[in-house]
């Protein structure tokens, strides 16, 4: 036998020896996969806790207002403590949403920073509604935004667009420094539009309060009421000013029917409209005699125009006697007098005598006829203001005249 043959049953092993090392090595890998995993699991507990930390390091940036901070720690959040077969640790949409809310709400502020107004109150108005703004001021911004854009408006001479502003901001920031602001704004225009007018010129107030009676929303119910008070009184007072002017009017000779139709037509709509308020009443009142006063309008227009016919008719009288007349005597002084010129005007022709004069005052007067002597006439005293004069006298056709400056005392002339 060679040397190989008589040592190999040395070699070969005892199946017990062989069977424990399996065992052993099996133990050993188990506990390298078990190592394994334990440090996964670990390192991935850990991921996910950073997740959830950094997601809450986004939502208290972002609830302050600080949105490149938030936006940081919100991205952290995403790309830790993601596995596939694993539920997310934090809520991947929700922080998807509310990074772009906060890229809205920083697009609102430089906006606002251009100082465009409307563009950064849409952006506002985006960002709280998306349903995941936390930034609690957002509101109060927009309402400063939306103040600015009010001023701007009032600038352009667009009040009422301002008021609807400003009404926003009192529906949607009640018992803010902005709405205070808006509050007064409000007040501000109302006073300047209705109040100031409604003093000085009731009719053209109408139209302006009319417009504020239409305001809507509950914010405004304060100065829509007091729209619908000044609106009451404002018609009443129209019709009344209008009552005025056709009187004016008739008393200038001019009758203006348009007055008092225009006066029917507001007085009735204050009685109509208001029918349970003083000046509803009132004006049910004034409708009332209406009618009445617009008849004595119309009468003492005509009467107007008939007195002044008669006055210019006696000036051109008093021009022609002056121009082709005969002289007529000077009045004789016959005492002091008074304040007033007494002019004492005996008729001694025997028939009727005309006098007319013009001057400080224009007039005529009729001298009955009487005796052919100055002594037995028929006389008349003309009471004057004191001034220059123009008489004339006609007497079966003819016209003497002359011109004189009566002061203050008693004259007597004879007219033969």
């Amino acid at each position: 036998m060679s040397d190989l043959h008589l040592l190999a049953p040395v070699a070969q092993e005892e199946p017990g020896t062989r069977r424990g090392r399996s065992v052993v090595l099996a133990v050993a890998l188990v506990l390298v996969v078990a190592a394994v995993v334990w440090l996964f699991v670990t390192l991935l507990q850990g991921s996910r806790a950073e997740a959830r930390t950094e997601a809450a390091l986004g939502h208290s940036a972002h609830a302050a207002g600080d949105c490149r901070a938030a936006d940081g720690h919100l991205k952290s959040a995403l790309n830790s403590g993601t596995v596939s077969f694993l539920d997310p640790p934090v809520d991947r949409t929700g922080l998807r949403a509310e990074l772009t809310a906060c890229e809205t709400l920083e697009r609102a502020r430089h906006l606002a920073g251009r100082q465009e107004h409307r563009r950064a109150i849409r952006e506002f108005g985006d960002y709280l509604a998306s349903g995941v703004a936390r930034y609690g001021d957002a509101l109060g911004e927009q309402s400063e935004e939306r103040i600015a854009l009010g001023r701007e408006l009032e600038a352009k001479d667009a009040e009422q667009r301002a008021v609807r502003q400003y009404a926003a901001v009192l529906a949607d920031a009640p018992g803010t420094p902005s709405a205070k602001t808006a509050r007064k704004r409000v007040w501000t225009l109302y006073e300047r539009d209705v109040e100031w007018g409604s003093r000085k010129n009731p009719c053209q107030a109408l139209d302006p309060a009319r417009t504020w009676t239409r305001q809507a929303g509950d914010a405004l119910a304060p100065v829509r009421a007091a729209a619908h008070d000044t609106l009451s009184w404002s018609l009443l007072r129209c019709g009344e000013q209008r009552i005025a002017s056709g009187q004016s009017a008739a008393n200038d000779a001019r009758y203006q029917p348009q007055a008092f139709r225009g006066a029917r037509a507001v007085l009735t709509r204050a009685a109509e409209n208001y029918p349970d308020t003083k000046p509803g009443r009132l004006a049910d009142e004034r409708l009332d005699t209406l009618s009445a006063v617009d008849a004595r309008a119309q009468a003492r227009a005509a009467e107007v125009a008939r007195e002044r016919l008669r006055v210019a008719t006696i000036k051109k009288q008093v021009s022609a006697a002056l121009r082709d007349g005969d002289s007529l005597t000077r009045p004789r002084r016959t005492g002091d007098g008074t304040s007033a010129v007494h002019l004492t005007v005996r008729n001694a022709t025997g028939r009727e005598l005309y006098v007319a004069w013009t001057g400080r005052q224009t007039d005529s007067v009729t001298v009955p006829a009487g005796g052919k002597t100055c002594a037995r006439a028929k006389t008349v005293t003309i009471v004057l203001e004191p001034g220059a004069y123009a008489f004339a006298v006609r007497e079966k056709g003819g016209w003497a005249a002359g011109r004189w400056s009566l002061a203050s005392k008693d004259f007597t002339t004879c007219v033969k």
